[in-house]
Formats: structure tokens, C-alpha cells, sequence
């Protein structure tokens, strides 16, 4: 299945940080455009203290400074690339978290799905199932005054997520196993500089990211896989009265008690993205009349 949805006035709540997150995107744009006209980067206004500021409409910041100068002059100064300078902006003021309507977003992806069944054999009947979605875009317009920002592979939006299954059944007995598959993502509010990845010789948890144009440093948050598994016995109708219809189940949900990968939220992790209780032990009883 191919899907692609296009929504208008979505109603959205970025957050304090995500929308941090934003206004240090929109400021970097606007900062390699500027060098792209020749600007030096310590000349170039961004509005800071304005009406004219240039960089997400939630954040208000105090006009620069010359201590604000002097310590983006020294930050500069340690970076390789023009793509890694920024250009000098207050400090911030406040940070308005309020749910507004987007002016668009776009979502397009595929997903996959595969069912079998095998025939009764003498060792019990068995299925499987796997079902998958990959997002080829997500992307996002906070306004008309807004640059159109790419939301992939950010944030707890990972590109893959998938699900697979086997179950067996033998008369009254059955048993069966779920795997969940949450694929990899950036942090952008966990960044650091190219300086300091390189001093500590390029780990794999850093990932060196196109965000929007803008090559950035931000953390690896790993795939994470879920595991949980079932029994169960379903009492037929020769058992004793009173247990005739009755099923008994148990279960082990997160078998391997994975903590979740860790980010930079809250709770310390990105919600929706794993399991973020420990290895669980489930009883069920049901009665069929």
C-alpha cells in the first residue's frame, strides 16, 4: 500500500524544546544564505531584539550584545566550515509553547504486509505474519513566513517500523511469539561540533546529519526491537463442567527487559519509540459460553 496525505491547519504543539529546536534551524538557513551572498558571518543580522527577527516565530530574544558577539567570534573561530559558523543572536527572552495550525505538512510512505498459514500437520498448525511501514517524507510548514523544514529521521519519526509474528497451535495448546522493530532516529537537541566529534575520533553514537541543508552532530538514537511471547491452554468440552470454555493465558511482554534507547526528553527517552516498562509477566482467564 502506497500512501500519501497532504494536511492543512494541522493542529500542533512543538513543545519548549522542539520549538528551541526550530528556531536554531530557521536561524542556520538564513545564516548560510547570507554567506552565500558573501556576507562574513560576524556582519550578518538576523533581527535579534526586532520585529525583523529571522528566526522561529516562538522564540523572542534579547538584541545582541558584545559579549553575544564575542562569544560566537570565539565559536567560529573553532569551526572548519563556513557551514558550521553562526551567525551572532541574543540570548533568549521566552519561548511561547501553544498549540497553532500548520500551514501544511506532507506525509507519504509504503507498507508491507505478509500473512501465511500453514496446513494441519501432525506437529500442529503454525502461522506467521510481518507487517512493515517506511516513510519516504515528512515534512512540515509552520506558517506562511516559514521555511518548508523536513520532520524524518528526527525526533522519534524513524523512517522504518515493522512487526513479525509466529504462532503454533496443537489441539488445546497454543503458543506464540511478537517481535516489534522501532527503526533508528537523530536527537537534534543532543548536538555538539564537528571539533569535538572529531576529537573523539567520530563514535558511531554521533551521527553526522543533513538537517534542512545544514550539516549538524546530533545523537544516534539505536533501533529498538521488542520481544514478548504467550501460552495458552483452552479447556474443551470434555474437561469438568466448570472449566469447559475457559482459556488460560499467560505471557511475558519485553522478554529481554530492554530499557529504551536513550534521548534527550523528559523522561529520557522518546515516548512511542519503545517500551519504556521492564519485562512484564501477564495471567489472563477468559470463559467462552
Amino acid at each position: 500500500d502506497y500512501f500519501h496525505l497532504n494536511q492543512n491547519s494541522v493542529i500542533e504543539n512543538f513543545g519548549a524544546a522542539a520549538a528551541i529546536d526550530r528556531d536554531e534551524v530557521v536561524l542556520d538557513l538564513a545564516t548560510q544564505a547570507e554567506l552565500a551572498k558573501g556576507t562574513p558571518v560576524d556582519q550578518i543580522d538576523l533581527g535579534s531584539g526586532t520585529p525583523n527577527y529571522r528566526g522561529s516565530t516562538k522564540v523572542v530574544r534579547n538584541p545582541v550584545t558584545a559579549a553575544d558577539r564575542a562569544a560566537f567570534a570565539a565559536y567560529n573561530a573553532r569551526q572548519a566550515t563556513n557551514n558550521s559558523r553562526r551567525a551572532p543572536v541574543g540570548s533568549v527572552i521566552s519561548v511561547i509553547d501553544d498549540y497553532l495550525n500548520l500551514s501544511g505538512r506532507d506525509i507519504q510512505g509504503y507498507e508491507f504486509g505478509v500473512q501465511w498459514r500453514s496446513p494441519k500437520t501432525r506437529f500442529g498448525n503454525f502461522s506467521l505474519s510481518s507487517e512493515a511501514t517506511h516513510y519516504v517524507l515528512r515534512r512540515s510548514k509552520a506558517d506562511e513566513n516559514s521555511p518548508i523544514l523536513d520532520e524524518l529521521d528526527r525526533n522519534g519519526r524513524a523512517s522504518w517500523r515493522a512487526n513479525a509474528s509466529v504462532s503454533w497451535r496443537q489441539g488445546p495448546l497454543s503458543a506464540g511469539w511478537f517481535t516489534s522493530y522501532f527503526g533508528s532516529f537523530v536527537d537534534t537537541s543532543a548536538a555538539t561540533t564537528e571539533p569535538i566529534y572529531r576529537a573523539l575520533g567520530g563514535p558511531s553514537y554521533i551521527k553526522v546529519f543533513n538537517d534542512n541543508g545544514i550539516t549538524r552532530y546530533l545523537l544516534r538514537v539505536d533501533p529498538s526491537f521488542n520481544h514478548n511471547a504467550w501460552l495458552s491452554y483452552r479447556f474443551d468440552k470434555n474437561a469438568r463442567k466448570w472449566l469447559r470454555g475457559v482459556t488460560v493465558r499467560g505471557g511475558i511482554n519485553n522478554i529481554l527487559d530492554r530499557a529504551p534507547q536513550l534521548g534527550d526528553e523528559q523522561y529520557g527517552y522518546f515516548s512511542g519509540s519503545a517500551n519504556p516498562r521492564g519485562r512484564q509477566f501477564t495471567l489472563d482467564i477468559s470463559r467462552k459460553f
